[in-house]
């Protein structure tokens, strides 16, 4: 019997605000992910902050039998009508199995529906897995970033024209 993936998201503001911050264990079972298995992973405080920002969040995740699978983290812009990804993250187990591609195309959708217009990101310039992932997915290089992670490591900015 095949197993569903289930997809879930929360937003940081409006309506959804309260079930934002109902929703901490996920949000810190997502972190612990994020720390144990990115290859850049955000701090605690980082994680802890968006329990009590402003700003404007989406988190999507796919989860498979109470395991979360992939989540997808975008900050929101409703003046500019742009959303940033922040973070895009598939479970290695999980990883070459179109994943990530169901998990971008509900994250996509949620952001259309909230009025952005346009996407960006930034990547490492040597995560090729990573490039190539974005590319299959429509976005478009724009530019290179010396040192965006340090010394020596560019990044590659992209962006996606939304419908």
């Amino acid at each position: 019997m095949r197993s569903i993936n289930r997809f879930s998201y929360l937003q940081s503001w409006g309506e959804k605000r309260s079930q934002w911050l109902a929703a901490s264990e996920s949000l810190w079972e997502i972190a612990q992910l994020d720390i144990q298995l990115f290859i850049n992973p955000w701090s605690v405080a980082q994680w802890e902050e968006l329990l009590t920002t402003d700003q404007n969040y989406i988190l999507g995740s796919l989860q498979r039998r109470g395991n979360i699978m992939a989540f997808a983290l975008l900050l929101y812009n409703p003046w500019e009508e742009l959303g940033h990804l922040l973070k895009i993250f598939v479970h290695p187990e999980y990883r070459k199995k179109h994943i990530g591609i169901d998990l971008w195309q509900k994250v996509q959708k949620v952001s259309e529906l909230q009025g952005a217009k346009r996407i960006y990101l930034e990547v490492e310039k040597s995560n090729h897995a990573a490039n190539s992932f974005y590319q299959k997915l429509g976005f478009v290089s724009l530019n290179e970033v010396s040192h965006f992670y340090g010394a020596g490591r560019c990044a590659l900015t992209y962006h996606l024209i939304l419908n």
